[in-house]
């Protein structure tokens, strides 16, 4: 089957080169060094062996004190090392609270075995006590301060921002930015109001801490550098309400190829749902807590002489019947790659909250664990590159508002429909979830109806309540009927996977300057000998009926998100959105997405919506172009002309010149109407406007469903 590549991947890339702001978040800073380099090999740390400190394998005696002695030593030095486990059975956990609980409170630091196949780390004590793993990395953890405030909007994607002052500022430093506020809870949900049922949502507000690492600091114009770019727009109208405050991190620390298996395995019951603290967090193996630049993986390199099946299966970290495998807590540019969960079925087998750029690349869970690959609580810029499920196991996506996550190129996916978190921390998601050629996989014949988002919330506690998702080349068991399009921000090529088949590693290498070529030729391919009119969808784009030249051309993405989202840009005295279009609702029939221009006057004549698009063509081409409109209270002013009311089309020659076409409305009724010309190409062109134009008259004008496409 021919794969089509992406019409939104070469929106991304077109408006990417150019310095737009893009509909798809950039994931491209994920990972240990947000992937700009290979996770390292070649170590000249000392090497602490456990069993030097006391550590004996093979035998029931805990050596919970050993490695502690180990790290320790480590530790002492200043420079870290390579804490060193031989190959055999170690046991751990010797007690049920805090107090047993392995810390590592030091950068720099590595926990490494001989490979799961030979080394393994038996939890036997129970800590029935949410998030208390028995291995954790954490810096010594201290109230955070308070460093400054925002002075200044900031759009997603800037790698800029604006402070009322800069003196505790410091090149390399952590900082988080942060708010609670109900305000900008009010901005971000537009166009719907916040559910009073989402009680901390609609008390408190919006929480965001959004982790970053200053890259420089200009002290006059009190402006701070990024390593890594903003994922969240943040207006005029909610900027005040946002503050900068440090974050203390541990760097470079590292898990190796070890296998991790608990007393779990062993307890006389299945597991149950909330049943009660034993079944939910008994046996919790690492935890990665303010971790920037660091990882889980396999280290040894394939055995040749082993057969594929053998290497695949011992080339990774194996965390075997836990009640949660990894937690990875606020941690920043961090890799989980190459791990398996196995064994008796538990509550997690990964959780990723309120981090910055964690990449979970090549893993798998086995075992079937009741909440699947997670985000959640202000997590943001995540992803889930290849990960295998069990068909009919749900993503988890635990509310608390994380946002900007990515599920990549996942051929063994399972389901949406079964997301964790209170209903009084809803959503479970907020904007920029991204499904990219996800294999949805469900654990029986019957579809499941998705509809993200539902005001009324009449069932007891939805599962699925994420603001406007992105989906790009589903497939699987989910017929188009079963997808509420509108209630997603865009959705395309259902039922047929697109190209590129991983949007993560194609905008990394973009990053890296590996994707070639000019923008002209990029956006030349979005349709080149296309059929006319099949049937307008709003920002349902079909990969079989991509045919439309404009972008957004029902409005639906400026009413979803705001004009940073959308291509249309004001045309003289503007435009405004609208919820009385001719298109798709949104979630009722009282909304559908459209624009409207009010009456203008002599001392702006001119209003409207304008769209430029970059596109290299040659003659002979034949074009044809129309939309929908109707008037409100229309009346004449002195002088005006059918040229006034109507949709023009200006081409933009590459020797410099222009031609300028039009179709006009003439009801003036509060009717829709249909406009629709015909234009043949007499030269090549570089780029084109579309504008939607309502001057000189009295009155409202509403536009919906606009088109350019090329003609047969």
């Amino acid at each position: 089957m021919k794969v089509s590549e992406s019409q939104l991947w070469r929106n991304f890339v077109f408006h990417k080169r150019i310095g737009n702001s893009t509909i798809l978040p950039d994931f491209s800073y994920c990972g240990y060094k947000y992937s700009d380099e290979e996770l390292p090999r070649n170590y000249n740390w000392p090497v602490y062996l456990v069993d030097d400190y006391g550590g004996k394998p093979n035998t029931k005696d805990f050596c919970d004190e050993a490695l502690l002695k180990a790290i320790n030593a480590a530790a002492s030095t200043g420079g870290g090392g390579i804490i060193q486990f031989s190959a055999g059975s170690y046991y751990i956990g010797v007690g049920n609270n805090e107090r047993d609980v392995i810390k590592i409170h030091h950068s720099n630091v590595i926990i490494r075995g001989k490979g799961s196949n030979e080394t393994l780390l038996f939890i036997h004590g129970c800590k029935p006590v949410n998030s208390l793993c028995n291995i954790i990395f954490e810096p010594n953890l201290k109230p955070t301060k308070k460093l400054g405030t925002l002075a200044g909007p900031v759009n997603r994607g800037s790698f800029q921002i604006k402070v009322n002052s800069v003196l505790n500022f410091k090149v390399d430093h952590d900082i988080i930015i942060r708010t609670m506020s109900p305000k900008f809870s009010a901005n971000y949900f537009r166009p719907y109001e916040v559910n009073k049922r989402f009680t901390r949502l609609y008390k408190k507000g919006l929480i965001v801490n959004e982790n970053h690492l200053i890259k420089t600091i200009d002290h006059k114009t009190k402006i701070l550098t990024l390593y890594e770019p903003v994922m969240i727009d943040i207006d005029k109208d909610s900027f005040l309400y946002f503050e900068i405050r440090e974050h203390t991190t541990l760097r470079n620390c590292g898990f190796e190829d070890l296998k991790i298996m608990s007393n779990w395995k062993y307890y006389p019951e299945e597991f149950s749902h909330h049943k009660d603290a034993i079944h939910d967090y008994g046996w919790q193996a690492l935890k990665m807590q303010s971790v920037r630049n660091g990882w889980i993986r396999r280290y040894r390199k394939e055995n040749r002489y082993c057969p594929s099946f053998i290497n695949a299966h011992i080339l990774k970290c194996v965390f075997e019947s836990l009640s949660c495998g990894i937690i990875l807590d606020s941690c920043c540019a961090f890799t989980v790659e190459d791990c398996t969960f196995e064994g008796k079925r538990g509550h997690y087998s990964i959780i990723t909250q309120r981090g910055y750029g964690c990449l979970v690349k090549n893993c798998e869970d086995t075992c079937l664990n009741h909440h699947g690959p997670n985000v959640g609580y202000q997590g943001c810029n995540t992803v889930y590159l290849r990960f295998k499920s069990l068909p009919g196991q749900s993503i988890d996506c635990h509310s608390g508002y994380p946002y900007a996550t990515l599920f990549d190129d996942i051929q063994y996916g399972g389901v949406w429909n079964n997301n964790g978190g209170p209903l009084c921390s809803y959503p479970n998601h907020n904007k920029d979830l991204v499904f990219w050629n996800y294999n949805h996989r469900s654990s029986d014949s019957l579809p499941v109806y998705y509809s993200f988002w539902r005001e009324d919330l009449t069932d007891l506690r939805p599962r699925n309540v994420f603001f406007f998702p992105i989906l790009v080349g589903c497939t699987g068991n989910m017929p188009e009927k079963t997808i509420d399009i509108h209630t997603c921000l865009a959705v395309e090529s259902l039922n047929k996977r697109v190209e590129p088949s991983s949007l993560f590693e194609a905008q990394l290498a973009l990053k890296h300057k590996l994707c070639l070529g000019d923008s002209e030729a990029l956006v030349e391919g979005l349709s080149l000998e296309a059929s006319r009119l099949k049937g307008l969808k709003g920002i349902y784009f079909d990969a079989s009926n991509t045919d439309n030249l404009l972008l957004d051309p029902s409005f639906e993405l400026l009413l979803a998100g705001g004009r940073r989202n959308t291509p249309w840009r004001n045309y003289g005295a503007g435009f405004s959105p609208s919820t009385n279009g001719r298109s798709g609702a949104l979630n009722n029939s009282s909304k559908h997405p459209g624009i409207q221009v009010r009456g203008a006057n002599y001392q702006n004549p001119g209003a409207g919506a304008q769209q430029m698009v970059y596109i290299s063509l040659k003659p002979p081409k034949r074009f044809v172009f129309g939309g929908y409109s109707r008037g409100k209270r229309i009346e004449l002013l002195a002088g005006s002309t059918p040229e006034d009311y109507c949709l023009c089309v200006t081409l933009h020659y590459k020797d410099g010149t222009t031609s300028e076409f039009r179709t006009f409305f003439g009801s003036h009724s509060d009717k829709w109407e249909k406009s629709e010309g015909e234009f043949s190409l007499e030269k090549e062109i570089r780029k084109f406007d579309f504008i939607c134009i309502f001057q000189n008259y009295n009155g409202t004008a509403l536009f919906d469903d606009v088109y350019l496409f090329l003609s047969n």
